[in-house]
């Protein structure tokens, strides 16, 4: 019961979006607070899809193939969150990679 409890709220919280931040605060900026916030999303992303395959693997050791079988989509959605996550992550990486580089020229004209 604590473990189908678990399960539920990983695909309960896979189910709403990000918080309200994006990669790009109001000003136009990456900043390393908002860099931190999508490495900690990607990571509880992934963790729910590995907490997923273990689901899967207790489902069906148990002999529960019908729940098998709902923690799979599940963990399908979880991946595609998850990498959805990941991706807007390395675009804010890179994003700061470039603001830095514009902000050094810049600090570095005569």
């Amino acid at each position: 019961m604590k473990r189908s409890l678990l399960i539920f709220l990983t695909i309960l919280f896979l189910a709403v979006p990000p918080g309200p931040y994006g990669t790009c605060p109001a000003q136009g900026r990456v900043t390393s607070d908002t860099l931190h916030r999508l490495e900690e999303q990607a990571e509880e992303r992934q963790e729910a899809v590995i907490r997923l395959d273990e689901a899967i693997q207790e489902a069906q050791a148990d002999g529960e193939m019908e729940k098998a079988d709902v923690f799979k989509q599940a963990r399908e959605h979880a991946r595609k969150v998850y990498l959805d996550a990941k991706a807007k992550l390395d675009a804010a990486k890179t994003a700061k990679i470039e603001q830095d580089k514009r902000e050094a020229a810049l600090n570095n004209r005569p």
